[in-house]
């Protein structure tokens, strides 16, 4: 008999029904991890005796066990599987296509041999993107020994190993040393970076000094507005130290400008990429204020409790091909309710054959985009609550916008001078407004998207000498902005750009960051229930015992170099 172990029950049950042929056939699942790295109490009960406490270990480290062991935490899920395998001639682990899926699978099966419950000697793998049953087949055809896939398991065991050390004893260290009786101090690789950075933006922000500076523009006659820029094309402000540069301006503001530069260039704006869990759970913080948390516990529901969307814990933006195919099954599902129907309309006579641009199509490097399901099989339609309705309809909105044609229009940028000064003006006109005239400002912009310029009221050509007025703009420099929900996960996902080393800033910008779309959005929420920081306006801050806490922090674990070294090595 053949037994398959999926991750979760969603995915067992994809298997069942793509594999229903398959004589002696079993399908199984775990709840993604059931077992857990020992307590260090575990090794240590022999030279603790009875004073088996906190403190009775802190003489007893460091320590690093000979081996590790693992434990389960979810009895009752692992006996499920545990029952099967001793009748198993193979057993096959169908876990999530990365790193942490290859551990949860190793683990479990590691347990299994040492309780004498794993009676296969054949343990296969398959390395599954898409869900389509055509797909499913294929990749239980393509299973590989298991060891194919060592790497990944190496890999993701290493971090686990180093995160035990670390985290579970520097926070016995720390609680022993700085605590209180019955308060731990929570020490931890990335929750410790964590705060560390919001304690130094917090610093930054409420130790900032104003100070005064002047931006200038020229609007000619015909109401073209260029703005004073520097070399980078970037408008240019002008401090109290820029005085002379200033008093030289003053000469030469009655103008006119002359045109040295006029650049055309036809665009094509496509609606934004589809949604992987990161992005969603930006848009849902800036739209809506939902936590990260909060997001991820919505789609959750939206997934498991309601069946709508397709698996919500994704890093990936794209469908494969084959996901492709079989989007006429999500639009079918999205009609149903009523207040699409006339954007689905559009979508249909725009788009006939429903076919996706290339843009939203690419290799998978595990669960594709998050869109509507694809095969959704009950008879009505669940009730959503408010929250729910707001996610869903971020989703539907996204996928509908991709299926509509992408804008197109013109960009003009005009490149001028007045006396030794440049200056700029970039103008976009629409020729189509694609996607634009069906969704307009319900859909929300990728943050990478071009950002709007004005239209473009009149065109002028090289040579052209303008005349106008100079308007001058007196402002004040804004302290560092607090972190939003948004802004943390981006700081999480770009933490490459604050290392120094080449390397180590390659490293982690190929792992896209640290943590994952699905684990970041837990580490506010642990550093809130520590009481190290609080939410303030839809702001984060640390409080007096996260002050307290940052400074004494070891200073290894307050940049993010220490968690590329692990992508590094």
């Amino acid at each position: 008999m053949k037994l398959i172990i999926t991750e979760k029950p969603s995915m067992a049950k994809k298997y069942r029904e793509a594999l229903r042929d398959i004589p002696d056939l079993r399908v199984t699942n775990s709840f993604g991890h059931i077992e857990a790295l020992a307590d260090i109490n575990h090794y240590l009960a022999d030279k603790l005796g009875d004073n088996n406490t906190w403190r009775g270990s802190i003489p007893h480290l460091p320590f690093v066990p000979a081996k590790f062991v693992h434990v389960i935490r979810e009895e009752e899920a692992f006996a499920e599987i545990a029952k099967h395998l001793s009748q198993a001639d193979e057993v096959v682990l169908a876990c999530d296509p990365d790193r942490e899926g290859e551990l949860i699978h190793r683990n479990i099966i590691e347990i299994a041999a040492d309780r004498g419950l794993l009676k296969a000697r054949t343990i296969t793998r398959v390395w599954l993107h898409s869900e389509t049953a055509a797909e499913i087949k294929k990749a239980f055809s393509d299973r590989k020994p298991h060891t194919a896939y060592e790497g990944y398991y190496q890999a993701a065991r290493t971090r686990e190993a180093v995160d035990w050390t670390v985290g579970l004893q520097l926070t016995r260290l720390y609680s022993v040393k700085y605590g209180r009786p019955g308060h731990l101090i929570s020490v931890g690789r990335v929750q410790s970076w964590l705060l560390s950075e919001i304690v130094k933006r917090w610093r930054e922000h409420t130790g900032h000094t104003p100070e005064t500076f002047w931006t200038y523009a020229f609007k000619t006659k015909d109401g073209v507005s260029f703005n004073l820029v520097d070399e980078e094309k970037k408008i240019r402000r002008f401090f109290v130290a820029d005085a002379a540069e200033q008093k030289k301006l003053a000469g030469v503001a009655a103008g006119p400008l002359t045109i040295t530069v006029v650049d055309r260039k036809p665009f094509t704006e496509h609606a934004p990429a589809l949604y992987d869990l990161k992005q969603l759970q930006k848009d849902a913080a800036n739209k809506y204020k939902f936590s990260p948390d909060e997001t991820l516990k919505i789609a959750q529901a939206l997934y498991e409790t309601h069946e709508l969307i397709s698996y919500p814990r994704t890093d990936c933006n794209v469908l494969s091909a084959e996901e492709a195919k079989e989007l006429p099954n999500a639009v079918s599902l999205i009609e149903r309710f009523p207040a699409y129907r006339d954007l689905v309309a559009k979508v249909h006579a725009a788009n006939p054959a429903l076919m996706l641009a290339p843009k939203y199509i690419g290799e998978l490097q595990g669960h594709y985009a998050i869109i509507p399901v694809l095969n959704y099989t009950r008879s009505g339609l669940p009730a959503l609550s408010e929250e729910e309705g707001k996610l869903f309809d971020l989703i539907v909105t996204r996928l509908l916008a991709a299926l509509l044609p992408p804008a197109k229009g013109e960009t003009t940028e005009m490149q001028g001078v007045i006396g030794e000064f440049p200056f700029l003006a970039r103008c976009r006109n629409y020729t189509d407004l694609g996607f634009k005239s069906a969704l307009g400002k319900a859909l929300v912009p990728d943050e990478e998207s071009a950002e709007e310029e004005a239209p473009l009221q009149v065109a002028y050509d090289t040579g052209s000498v303008v005349t106008g007025k100079l308007s001058e703009k007196k402002e004040e420099t804004k302290p560092p902005a607090l972190y939003t929900d948004a802004a943390i996960l981006s700081l999480m996902e770009k933490a490459h750009l604050l290392i120094k080393d080449k390397a180590l800033r390659e490293a982690l910008k190929d792992a896209a960051g640290i943590g994952t779309a699905a684990t970041r959005a837990g580490f506010i929420p642990t550093l809130i229930q520590r009481g190290y920081i609080e939410k303030k306006k839809q702001t984060y801050i640390p409080t007096p015992l996260g002050l307290e806490l940052e400074p004494i922090l070891p200073e290894e674990l307050k940049v993010p170099d220490y968690s590329a070294r692990l992508e590094h090595h």
